[in-house]
């Protein structure tokens, strides 16, 4: 882990999936159509540079809240590049919040998220397959908690574990 890791030509395929809110206010109001910048941490891939010699890779966002799949599953920067209303135009004092002369940046750790969904499936395959009651009340109500606990951890996983929130309250 903390060795030297140069002359190394590997290429690291694992992927996660993180949420993007952007939002106004707590109402969770539509801003606009979202340019979204998303870079690893101490890596150079996607970087934004001034100038901008290389392209960067930035996705479309058209709802307050969108869920992207397939991203690297690192320690990652994200952003709200641009925003612009429904003729194409920069949504000035909203772009200015975000990026200004200090861009908004939340940082996020995808590098375990697949942890929470490995627990659950362990935890779904130990549970008996069948729906069969013993007729002892105890054991039919633990059932019924475990199978609402694994309900409520999937739910947590999906809206906190890998979610990003930009709130504008201008």
């Amino acid at each position: 882990e903390d060795g030297y890791y140069g002359d190394n030509d590997f290429m690291d395929v694992e992927k996660a999936r993180v949420i993007v809110d952007i939002v106004g206010g707590l109402c969770n109001k539509l801003l606009g159509m979202s340019t979204v910048h998303m870079k690893v941490v101490g890596c150079d891939w996607n970087e934004i540079t001034v100038p901008q010699n290389v392209p960067l890779e930035t996705f479309s966002q058209n709802g307050p809240t969108k869920i992207y799949n397939n991203v690297p599953a690192h320690l990652l920067e994200i952003q709200v590049y641009d925003i612009e209303n429904s003729d194409g135009k920069r949504i000035d004092h909203i772009f200015n919040f975000f990026q200004g002369t200090q861009p908004l940046v939340r940082t996020i750790d995808l590098r375990n998220t697949n942890a929470a969904d490995e627990a659950i499936e362990k935890v779904e395959e130990s549970e008996n397959p069948t729906n069969t009651s013993k007729g002892i009340a105890e054991e039919d109500e633990l059932k019924g908690d475990t199978a609402e606990s694994l309900a409520t951890i999937k739910e947590e996983e999906d809206k906190g574990m890998n979610l990003v929130r930009f709130q504008y309250d201008g």
